[in-house]
């Protein structure tokens, strides 16, 4: 019995020396993630995900656009295997002839951040760049060809990597040259029957001005001076408008979408003879009850309603680029409201 609690001693003691002599000593902290707190758009791990971001003009630092926070998202890896989506709806025509600049900035000592670009499904990758070490900036630019919400991957180069010293900025650079001077559009989207407040939108004006609508409200920054504005939303008509914004200005312009097959309000903005002549004018007023006393009440009626809506974005975008043709549905408007008031 004693032999073999002797064995026995002898090969535990044999054990930790092998223990000791063999095994390399543990750091203080190794393998222990120092995680960090999770950044104020965390729940953004799948394109699904996406955080809005509102895209800032190239060289712009206007106090107008500090105040409304459209400025470069801080972002980090706040443990391992994080990554951030964000959103963009982007234009292929415009001032910018459809190039976009994706920065990573700022990065902090241990981040060495991959910046990936995607397609309109989310699903489909365009392109990636990691040209430079942690701690480093990264830059992708992207001309579009076709207008559309597209989607930013960022993740850490290493996916074990994560937690203190991972922060960097996210910004979606809209070039358009630094001497512009820019304004901010802001306003509200909502139904006009209910009143609810319509997120799945997009913006985009005819200078290659866009942005999306977050849960029924919008930010855009855009070149000052005169432009055409036009919403639209899956299962409703397009609307549209003239805006006129100054360098440094804040314009608040708020849309109440139709959905589709519903008959248009009075307040509805994608009425162009509205622009023309102003809401409040006697020609809208006549046209107005033309449309809700007779067209309405006959399907080919409620047939040239809904093609009058869908066409009109065209028609504010083509009258605010050319003069003579806002001159020729000026006069157009006015033949058309002596027909109409002669039979009333």
């Amino acid at each position: 019995m004693k032999r073999l609690l002797l064995h026995e001693n002898i090969l535990v003691c044999m054990v930790l020396f092998v223990v000791i002599c063999c095994v390399q000593p543990v750091p203080a902290g190794a393998g222990i993630l120092n995680l960090a707190e999770p950044d104020e758009f965390d729940d953004d791990d799948t394109y699904l995900d996406a955080t809005i971001f509102h895209l800032i003009i190239e060289g712009d630092s206007s106090q107008v656009a500090t105040d409304l926070g459209i400025l470069p998202q801080r972002h980090n890896f706040h443990d391992a295997g994080d990554e951030d989506w964000i959103k963009f709806h982007a234009t292929a025509e415009g001032l910018h002839k459809g190039w976009y600049s994706i920065r990573v900035s700022n990065l902090e000592s241990n981040c060495d951040a991959v910046v990936e670009l995607y397609d309109t499904d989310g699903v489909t990758l365009l392109q990636s760049r990691d040209d430079n070490l942690a701690g480093q900036d990264e830059l992708l630019e992207w001309q579009f060809e076709t207008d559309g919400t597209y989607y930013v991957r960022i993740k850490h180069y290493d996916p074990l990597a994560g937690g203190q010293d991972t922060g960097y900025d996210l910004a979606v650079y809209w070039p358009i040259g630094t001497s512009a001077s820019v304004g901010v559009v802001t306003g509200t989207v909502t139904d006009q029957d209910s009143g609810t407040k319509i997120g799945n939108a997009a913006i985009r004006t005819d200078s290659g001005g866009s942005a999306l609508v977050d849960q029924g409200h919008y930010m855009m920054l855009h070149p000052a001076g005169n432009f055409s504005l036009a919403l639209y939303a899956e299962g409703y008509l397009s609307a549209s408008a003239f805006v006129s914004v100054s360098s440094g200005e804040a314009v608040t312009r708020d849309f109440s979408m139709t959905a589709v097959g519903s008959t248009p309000s009075d307040n509805d903005t994608t009425c162009f003879a509205e622009d023309l002549f102003g809401a409040d004018s006697r020609e809208v007023e006549v046209l107005q009850d033309f449309r809700d006393h007779v067209l309405t009440k006959i399907p080919a009626g409620q047939a040239l309603i809904r093609c009058y809506y869908r066409l009109s974005p065209v028609a504010v975008r083509l009258m605010c680029r050319n003069e003579a043709v806002k001159n020729a549905a000026t006069t157009m408007v006015d033949r058309l409201v002596v027909i109409v008031s002669s039979g009333r």
